[in-house]
């Protein structure tokens, strides 16, 4: 069985269409949901001077929690992790120009999940970003730590706008259009 389109319904298309488009800015809280989103990446901090850079488009209003973690070099965990955040257009060279920081605030005294390193505590930041863009997530070692160590960014977004009801304006100019399309339908010789 196929669908025919007789003149009556392709003279109605323009209508259809428009009502359509009327819906479509009558209802402007229609968003598509986003996903949360978890990346890790696992590195090696070789030398005093070194620091790795990793960046992630994250939209405003999201939820981050990023953690770095010193990780077992096979005998130890001997680096002091250092975690850095920077938002879209702040220069990550610099651990002064960052957004959001933390050394030592993830040890298993701040929270049952947190790792001791040798002699320090790993690092964690928690914060919602601002804006939308790239953020830079600096992954350091204090002083002349060194080691391998492995970043764990959570992103959650936030809760898509509730769609608005429709309000009385709306409705007049959909009963309006509805009406106009039967009465289009009902014209003799049509």
């Amino acid at each position: 069985m196929s669908l025919r389109i007789l003149p009556k319904e392709v003279a109605l298309m323009p209508m259809i269409v428009r009502l359509f488009a009327f819906l479509c800015l009558a209802l402007p809280g229609i968003t598509l949901a986003q996903t949360s989103f978890v990346e890790t990446h696992s590195g090696n901090i070789a030398s005093d001077p070194q620091y790795d850079l990793y960046t992630v488009p994250i939209t405003a209003g999201t939820s981050v929690t990023s953690t770095l973690v010193c990780d077992l070099d096979g005998v130890s965990r001997p680096l002091d992790p250092i975690l850095s955040v920077f938002f879209p257009g702040s220069d990550a060279s610099d651990i002064a120009n960052a957004d959001v920081y933390d050394d030592d605030g993830f040890g298993t005294d701040d929270n049952p999940l947190g790792v001791d390193c040798d002699a320090f505590e790993s690092s964690r930041v928690i914060f919602v970003a601002p804006v939308t863009g790239s953020y830079v997530f600096r992954a350091d070692g204090f002083g002349s730590s060194t080691g391998p160590y492995t970043l764990t960014i959570r992103g959650t977004p936030p809760a898509p706008a509730p769609v608005p009801a429709l309000g009385v304006p709306a409705l007049v100019l959909l009963a309006a259009g509805v009406g106009l399309l039967a009465r289009r339908r009902r014209r003799p010789g049509a």
